[in-house]
C-alpha cells in the first residue's frame, strides 16, 4: 500500500483491519477494534508505537486533526482517523 492510498482512506472497517494487521500485528482471527473511530482504541495504537515521537493537534482552519509518528503526518476528520493513518505511514516507512 502506498502513502497516497493510506492518506485517501476513510475511517471505518477497512482502515481498522489494516491497522490491526500492520500496526498492532494481530492475526486476522483477532477481534478487530474500531481504531479509526474510537479514541480509546486509537490510543492503543499510540501505546503500541510508544517508542516513536508522537504528536497530535487540532487544525483550526479546517477543523481536522493532525497526527504524526516520527514526522509521518496524516490528517483526519477525527483524531482516531489521523492517528491510524500516521501509524500506518510510520510502519510503511520502517519497511522501506
Amino acid at each position: 500500500m502506498t502513502k497516497e492510498e493510506i492518506l485517501a482512506m476513510k475511517a471505518g472497517r477497512e482502515l481498522d483491519v489494516l491497522v490491526s494487521a500492520k500496526v498492532m500485528e494481530h492475526r486476522m482471527e483477532h477481534r478487530i477494534e474500531k481504531y479509526s473511530t474510537d479514541i480509546s482504541a486509537a490510543w492503543l495504537v499510540v501505546e503500541k508505537l510508544s517508542n516513536l515521537i508522537f504528536d497530535l493537534r487540532k487544525v483550526y482552519q479546517n477543523t481536522d486533526w493532525c497526527a504524526s509518528f516520527e514526522g509521518n503526518v496524516a490528517e483526519g476528520k477525527k483524531a482516531p482517523e489521523a492517528i491510524c493513518k500516521a501509524a500506518l505511514l510510520a510502519k510503511l516507512e520502517a519497511v522501506t
